[in-house]
């Protein structure tokens, strides 16, 4: 008797696993590519669609995979759902979409992947597992016309657009000339996209922003961009041609080669940077003492912003007919300065110079206080001051590298000169 209870009993106490339901044609996976012939760098869809004749209890995960010489890409977080009926079973359909790259023309073979699942069996109200895809294959292929490209994309649309911080022809040392270039690719991967490379000009300086890279999906359809930024600065009076730029895709609606080019930038640099009069340096003359320069520095501001309060708040009426006072330095000319004492490595005469610059350059070309433009940059400031005045001896800051720094950076800054006047001085 209890022999028979017990073999009535181990049926429903039997456990079904995913591979059991997917063996009963109730669970069905399939896998397949589109286009299977792609062109090179051409976007590839693998869609994976996971069917059950019952529902999905849990949520469904793709184990990762990678495709030798592809970038593969998993978009979408969540899958496409539906149902369809057979022979009147209604079954619940998740569709997976993952974007595929091939980089190089040739074969492509996706490697079975492991599915993790939660779905409803027919003796189990939740069956959780995994199980395993079939391959795919692929082949990437080169057009004919493109055999002679050496680089390109292969997308339905690409857009490049170019702007300039200045129109002017003709520069003084010490200008800068902001260049940005957009790129905007369809169905492609903003790590895709053509790069601005900052190749080394003789009696130019040029920096590099790190490059905004952004991309879009708007129900599947997908929108790559990227955008670069150079700041060329002017330091030898000179003729300087930056080159021209193209860039070659492939269209896949018109089945063309096209061509996106930038024209050439032809200036010239006139004039020579202002040099500040230096006392002559006598040979064995003894090191400055930077600390007591730096001491008088100090007094001399100090002195210099309580006379000018005392100044403004003093009433004089023949103020109108007072002799005309010298024209203050320029901004460029206090710049120039200051990159001239930090490439003398003058320490104390380089922090004199930033000072000056700071404090009466137009406020609206910088954007807040120092510290908030230093970047990371603020280390070698706090070695430049630490020498001064600090007890304790502290490596030697690079200066250079620092007065290139803060020039490229307030002139970036120069480039957003809407807003409203700020208090930029080191101590507000």
């Amino acid at each position: 008797m209890r022999m028979l209870l017990l073999l009535l009993f181990v049926p429903l106490i039997h456990a079904e696993t995913i591979q059991e339901l997917a063996d009963a044609d109730h669970l069905r996976v399939r896998v397949w590519v589109a286009p299977e012939q792609p062109v090179a760098t051409q976007q590839v869809m693998l869609n994976i669609e996971i069917a059950v004749d019952k529902w999905f209890t849990g949520g469904t995960r793709i184990g990762r995979f990678d495709i030798p010489g592809a970038i593969v890409l998993q978009r979408e977080q969540l899958a496409v759902n539906s149902t369809r009926r057979e022979r009147g079973t209604t079954w619940a359909v998740q569709l997976w979409q993952l974007t595929i790259y091939p980089q190089q023309p040739g074969a492509y073979r996706v490697p079975p992947i492991e599915l993790k699942l939660k779905v409803a069996g027919h003796e189990s109200f939740n069956v959780a597992g995994t199980l395993t895809t079939e391959p795919a294959e692929f082949t990437a292929v080169v057009p004919e016309p493109l055999t002679d490209v050496a680089t390109w994309l292969a997308t339905p649309g690409l857009r490049v657009t170019e702007s300039w911080s200045r129109d002017d022809a003709l520069l003084e040392p010490g200008d800068a000339l902001v260049r940005t270039v957009r790129f905007e690719g369809e169905a492609l991967a903003s790590m895709m996209l053509p790069r601005l490379t900052a190749d080394e000009i003789d009696g130019l300086e040029v920096y590099a922003k790190p490059p905004r890279l952004e991309d879009r999906s708007n129900r599947g359809s997908y929108l790559a961009i990227r955008e670069d930024t150079l700041t060329y600065m002017m330091v030898r009076p000179g003729d300087y041609v930056l080159p021209a730029l193209s860039f070659s895709w492939w269209d896949l609606e018109d089945e063309v080669v096209r061509t996106v080019d930038l024209p050439e930038r032809v200036f010239t640099v006139e004039g020579e940077l202002p040099v500040e009069a230096a006392p002559t340096e006598e040979v064995g003359a003894a090191e400055p003492d930077y600390r007591l320069w730096a001491g008088v520095l100090i007094a001399a501001i100090a002195a210099f912003v309580i006379l000018r309060h005392i100044g403004r708040s003093t009433k004089q009426p023949a103020r109108a007919h007072a002799e005309p006072t010298a024209k203050p330095p320029s901004e460029r000319e206090l710049r120039a300065a200051f990159r001239k004492a930090c490439r003398r490595r003058d320490k104390a005469k380089a922090l004199a110079c930033l000072y000056r610059w700071l404090d009466h350059a137009h406020p609206r070309g910088y954007e807040g206080a120092v510290r908030a433009w230093l970047g990371s940059h603020e280390a070698e400031f706090d070695r430049l001051t630490e020498s001064l005045f600090g007890a304790k001896p502290v490596s030697e800051p690079d200066l250079g590298r620092l007065a290139d720094h803060l020039i490229a950076a307030a002139t970036t800054s120069a480039q957003h000169a809407a807003r409203a006047e700020l208090d930029f001085r080191l101590n507000p």
